[in-house]
């Protein structure tokens, strides 16, 4: 007995009836078409060095994984047992069949993984998919791949809903996927607090809902990936909405592309406007609206590529108490690529409130104005060092205050239009006729 002696000592084993048990995990790991396991015997240490890590393989749960087979019981199983401590919730290789929605009550830490795409969750019921009833705390999900199989889905049914709302959390290096007939719904919820979250190189592709709902908190940040609607551009579906009373929401490297909304901005969630959101190197493309602010965020952009919307490529709502808008670099152009009316659509920016500075901006091909600020209540803003060509217009502007100067204007269809009070429009080139 001295080797199995050594093997108690390195994995801390306190009894000679628990090697024994996890002899029998690792022969039922080994042969899935062997009965379920009693959940007391699921237990494995996965790591020496007396790191107590549960793993719930949900294989030995009783989930097959073929496709056709419906695992609902046996994940739901594996759950279970994943909610009385901290645990790993583990989907090996293979497509698990779930019909009914996978039910979470529970504020240990927990990650959800599998080996990548090749582990598929077919989602075949128009209801959530994964869902928490109470808050979730320290929820790490990554290297999943979720389709949408059976039935489209509405765009209240989310692929990870969090009813409670979600902290200090992280969705790493998934795909979830829906295609017509069978579209998305929404892909990650996050109602009430939603605080201290990370959402790292996940694609959301054929959303009919909302690709990344963020609640009230503070520093939640989505990071690379891609967020894609199904193209239609007015079926009221979002790819981020920051609902309300949240800060420090960054949106970096992220494409989202041919949803009604990218980016929406409000205070529907009732806890009041948001207030620090960055655009870091994004792509927004073939949406209704590209950007929309209907709050008084501070909104800070940074080498955006804003493109090819019908309405506006960025818009900020009127009758908002003081919305600040900040874009440097980037490229918004292309404005009703699709469809539009230029006489009030197909603009790069829009502003109807607040304030704004645009700097080293290039706005082109928008077939309406390049920029428009069509509500005098729009006062102390700042467009400088811009190359504004070939669009409906270049400048419509009204307003108290504002500073137009070192912008390059050429083959703009319509003259620009400066009208306002204690306004400076100084050493731009080509923008004052057509």
């Amino acid at each position: 007995w001295a080797f199995r002696q050594g093997e108690v000592d390195a994995m801390r084993f306190s009894t000679l009836a628990q090697i024994f048990l996890s002899i029998f995990f690792a022969a039922s790991h080994s042969h899935p078409a062997t009965a379920p396991t009693p959940l007391g015997l699921i237990r494995a240490v996965k790591f020496a060095a007396g790191n107590d890590t549960n793993v719930f393989n949900v294989r030995s749960c009783g989930a097959v994984g073929d496709g056709t087979t419906d695992d609902t019981v046996a994940v739901q199983r594996c759950i279970a047992a994943c909610l009385t401590l901290p645990s790993v919730l583990y989907f090996p290789s293979g497509s698990y069949l779930i019909t009914d929605t996978l039910q979470f009550s529970y504020q240990f830490p927990l990650a959800i993984r599998g080996d990548g795409f090749t582990s598929t969750i077919l989602w075949a019921v128009n209801a959530d998919l994964f869902s928490w009833s109470q808050q979730a705390v320290e929820l790490s999900v990554s290297e999943l791949r979720v389709e949408s199989a059976a039935v489209p889905k509405a765009a209240s049914s989310a692929a990870f809903k969090f009813n409670g709302g979600v902290v200090r959390s992280e969705f790493r290096q998934l795909l979830l996927w829906g295609v017509p007939p069978y579209t998305l719904g929404s892909g990650i919820r996050m109602i009430g607090v939603s605080d201290t979250n990370h959402i790292t190189d996940c694609v959301i592709w054929g959303v009919a809902g909302v690709g990344v709902e963020i609640g009230h908190g503070s520093e939640v940040r989505i990071n690379g990936g891609r967020i894609i609607g199904n193209a239609l551009r007015n079926d009221s579906s979002i790819g981020v909405h920051v609902t309300g009373n949240n800060g420090g929401v960054h949106i970096a490297q992220t494409d989202i592309i041919a949803l009604q909304t990218a980016v929406l901005l409000d205070a529907s969630n009732g806890f009041g406007s948001n207030r620090e959101i960055f655009l870091t190197h994004a792509t927004l493309d073939s949406c209704g609206t590209g950007l929309a602010i209907a709050d008084s965020s501070y909104v800070s952009v940074a080498g955006l590529w804003a493109a090819s919307s019908d309405l506006n490529q960025i818009w900020v709502a009127p009758d908002q108490a003081n919305p600040i808008l900040v874009v440097a670099g980037g490229t918004i152009f292309n404005g009703c690529a699709y469809e539009g009316d230029p006489t009030t659509q197909c603009n790069g920016i829009t502003v109807n409130s607040g304030t704004f500075i645009l700097s080293g901006v290039q706005i082109r091909n928008n077939k309406g104005r390049a920029i428009w600020v069509p509500n005098s209540s729009v006062t102390e803003y700042s467009i400088t060092g811009c190359h504004v060509f070939q669009n409906g217009q270049a400048f419509d502007l009204v307003g108290d205050s504002m500073t137009i100067t070192g912008n390059v204007c050429s083959g703009n269809k319509q003259p620009s239009w400066f009208g306002g009070s204690n306004s400076v429009v100084v050493n731009n080139i080509g923008c004052y006729g057509a």
